[in-house]
């Protein structure tokens, strides 16, 4: 109703000076922020004169209350709270963090070598290769193929060097599907089997405590898929606690029950339209939320939720942030905190980089400066450094900022590293070897002439606190292993140096 159309009649017994029309306010409209969708949220009612020019010569309409009929002052009517905006809050997790570079090794290096795997090889001419993963904190897991036609070995051992259990697994190479550092489900480690010939599928899963099978079943091709931390390199983030994990086949994602190994739910990529991106559909899950392509869907359902995401999810210092879906891109691009809840973006900051731990989240700016961001509202907390780097890694204590040349990775790169958002050293890296970090040194793992070499440095660029040369050293997932070859009884041991 315009100022200028007449108001309603009021009743007969209505007092002619509360015959004020009355208008109601419109709807407020939240607009989403970035790539989600609209969602119109209806604003209170709230009662107001409408105030019309006044003729000339005319009395204005009064604003006291009216005399009633009865004489007596009539109340005036009570005028509702407004409703409270809705607030956009990133969603934050607790979770799990394992850093595949970041070792636990004394400060003399590792003296001590247990055996924690042992392999009979059925191939002289094979030298197996072991591939670690991490459990929790007291344990790992070590997947390795005995020979390339017949079984392969799961080995669950602890920090402390001491094997707990084996179980040789006949006909097909292994992948690690679920495990608390990898998913959150406690207790449970699931196995996927692929056959070394015919490519049929199982999932197998033990105790993690006596390595007895609790379940297993045929599946078709699967692969996990587990909630990201971005860019801040291969780290595993999970949940604290769950009893599903998620898998993919290429073409669609399924949430799987972790006691039964049975299907709970399933959607393909077909259904929102997404096609393959780099090997398959690009699914990810963060907390209550999985995604096919940029579609949010409910993670407990697998029912869509009518919103989509910037299309790549993460999750760093326990925040939930997304970025567009990129591969090998150099460049500024748009970092955003995320809710979960409402599907919008809380704040977004341009990056060339960002990395991050459990705890604590950091950018390298467009204008080449780093920060230390607060994950809630994307603002610095403090600027650590202007750089002329190109990319961040947090590993350990520190902070790796490298300025290299993305066209040619055989040239030699700078390193800046970080301790406390104080530089601590700067050096040049010509090497492709990337630094681990425990305690406060640096660890450096190179293959050289044949033999495997592990240097520790107090300072990089100085001269080594520790160093082993050995041969078949391998490095990942947290520890050091060595292999031991009994070539008279075609035995392979892999001892763990701590």
């Amino acid at each position: 109703m315009s100022p200028e159309e007449p108001g309603p009649e009021a009743p007969e017994n209505t007092p002619a000076a509360s015959r004020t029309p009355r208008r109601m306010n419109r709807p407020a409209l939240w607009i989403t922020v970035g790539t989600v969708a609209a969602m119109a949220i209806a604003g209170a009612a709230v009662a107001a004169p409408l105030m019309r020019p006044s003729a000339e010569g005319a009395a204005s309409p009064s604003t006291a209350p009216s005399a009633s009929p009865t004489g007596e002052a009539e109340s005036p009517s009570p005028t509702p709270s407004p409703t409270p905006t809705p607030t956009c809050t990133v969603t934050m997790h607790d979770v799990v963090w394992s850093d595949p570079f970041e070792l636990t090794l004394p400060a003399a290096g590792p003296a001590d070598a247990d055996r924690v795997q042992r392999i009979e090889r059925a191939d002289v001419d094979y030298r197996p290769t072991p591939f670690p993963f991490p459990i929790d904190e007291e344990s790992f897991g070590i997947l390795t193929a005995n020979d390339l036609r017949s079984r392969s070995s799961l080995t669950v051992a602890g920090r402390d060097g001491q094997e707990r259990w084996t179980v040789v697994i006949d006909g097909g190479r292994l992948q690690v599907l679920s495990s608390p550092a990898t998913t959150g489900v406690q207790g449970i480690l699931v196995i996927g089997v692929t056959a070394f010939e015919g490519g049929d599928h199982r999932m197998m899963s033990f105790d993690l405590a006596t390595g007895d099978v609790i379940a297993e079943r045929e599946t078709g091709e699967t692969s996990p898929i587990t909630w990201r931390a971005g860019r801040a390199w291969w780290t595993s983030v999970a949940p604290t606690t769950a009893d599903s994990f998620y898998v993919s086949d290429r073409d669609a994602l399924s949430r799987i029950d972790a006691t039964t190994l049975e299907t709970r739910w399933t959607v393909a990529g077909s259904d929102y339209g997404v096609e393959w991106f780099e090997g398959g559909v690009p699914f990810g899950v963060i907390g209550d939320r999985a995604f096919v392509g940029s579609h949010a869907v409910d993670a407990e359902t697998g029912e869509g939720l009518g919103w989509e995401s910037a299309g790549n999810v993460t999750s760093v210092a326990g925040a939930t942030l997304h970025t567009r879906l990129m591969y090998d891109h150099v460049g500024p691009f748009d970092l955003s905190g995320l809710d979960l809840a409402r599907g919008e973006s809380c704040w977004t900051r341009e990056v060339l980089s960002y990395t991050g731990d459990a705890d604590t989240l950091w950018i390298l700016t467009s204008e080449g400066a780093i920060e230390r961001i607060d994950p809630l509202t994307g603002e610095a907390l403090e600027t650590v450094a202007q750089t002329t780097a190109n990319s961040l890694r947090a590993v350990g204590r520190y902070l790796f900022a490298t300025e290299s040349d993305p066209d040619d990775y055989r040239q030699p790169t700078t390193v800046s590293v970080f301790e406390d958002s104080v530089l601590r050293w700067t050096y040049t890296d010509d090497s492709s070897a990337p630094p681990y970090v425990s305690g406060s040194q640096i660890v450096v793992h190179e293959r050289k002439q044949g033999l495997d070499t592990l240097t520790g440095y107090d300072e990089p660029g100085g001269d080594p606190a520790w160093q082993i040369e050995e041969l078949d050293i391998f490095v990942d997932e947290g520890v050091v292993l060595q292999a031991e070859v009994d070539w008279n009884e075609n035995i392979v041991d892999y001892a763990l140096r701590h």
